[in-house]
């Protein structure tokens, strides 16, 4: 049995920093005071795999790769980006063994098999649980393997980057 390296889920932070906002103080009567006491909660958005490295073995089918929570306390939910440093194959010198993507969850997160020839772009509305974190699994597909390979390891590495609506 082979076994190849997929490398990678390499995941990417993304926050965007609070806008200082003015809020009118409210006037009393002129034998009373009045504070505004006021606070804002900035947008953090943060998607995490359970391992940095995945290995799947060399045949057809889909595999679950890894474990992908994404936490977002933004009301307009995020833009999930996801690419493949070797446009959705796994590589070994100039030979590649091309794969699916997918990814299951609850609400948006969950997506059917994709190739990652190009960057993947979607948005994710925000419901509930996103705030404190929901998870899926990631898998890949390799619909069938090109005849003549050389022996050796095949790589790839997949990005995951968010960032807030």
């Amino acid at each position: 049995m082979r076994f190849i390296r997929f490398f990678g889920l390499a995941c990417l932070l993304s926050t965007a920093p609070a806008a200082a906002q003015l809020v009118p103080v409210p006037q009393g009567p002129e034998d009373s005071a009045t504070t505004l006491i006021y606070g804002t909660v900035v947008p953090v958005c943060t998607v995490e795999t359970d391992t940095p490295l995945a290995i799947v073995q060399m045949g057809t089918g889909a595999q679950d790769v890894s474990n992908v929570t994404y936490t977002c306390n933004n009301l307009e939910g995020f833009t999930r980006r996801v690419s493949s440093e070797n446009g959705g194959a796994l590589v070994r010198g100039t030979q590649g063994i091309p794969y699916l993507l997918s990814q299951s969850g609850v609400a948006g997160l969950a997506f059917a098999p994709i190739s990652l020839q190009n960057l993947q772009s979607d948005e994710v509305a925000t419901f509930p649980e996103l705030a404190i974190g929901s998870s899926g699994v990631l898998r890949v597909e390799i619909p069938a393997i090109p005849p003549r390979l050389l022996a050796g390891e095949y790589i790839d590495t997949v990005t995951i980057e968010i960032t807030p609506n």
